[in-house]
């Protein structure tokens, strides 16, 4: 007998063809939780999201055409392309805690207005096309105010 328990994970694209509900609770903000370790990519892909506060691992399933704000609460670094695309993507909170954002992470966010960022200087381990195409602010040492 074997007493082994697997973890569950969601995988890639899971959530892709799903519709939304026709309802007024319908509601368009998803937190994922910061205990959160492994989300496969694209996880929530059309899903109606606009506003999204998670981890910087989830960056990469959220992404989709409906998505406004990303704040993000934890973790050290955001991947090659996770945000890259979000067209309607116009605000987005990184914590002081992210020391890497990979190339494109942001690229192509023609929306994006405003990045805001913890950290008071831009951390090393940004990569220099991290925002390529992108013509948003970057805000260093914001406070949420």
């Amino acid at each position: 007998v074997s007493n082994s328990t697997k973890q569950p994970k969601l995988s890639p694209r899971l959530f892709l063809f799903i519709k939304p509900l026709k309802t007024n609770n319908l509601k368009s903000n998803r937190t994922i939780g910061n205990s959160v370790t492994s989300i496969g990519d694209s996880v929530f892909q059309n899903c109606p999201i606009e506003t999204a506060t998670i981890p910087a691992i989830a960056c990469g399933s959220v992404k989709n055409d409906k998505l406004k704000t990303v704040v993000i609460t934890s973790g050290e670094s955001i991947a090659d392309n996770a945000l890259s695309y979000c067209s309607s993507l116009t605000n987005i909170t990184i914590p002081s805690s992210v020391t890497s954002i990979g190339w494109g992470a942001f690229a192509s966010c023609s929306s994006l207005k405003t990045i805001n960022c913890e950290a008071s200087s831009m951390p090393s381990g940004w990569e220099s096309g991290w925002k390529s195409n992108c013509d948003a602010t970057v805000k260093l040492g914001y406070t949420g105010k």
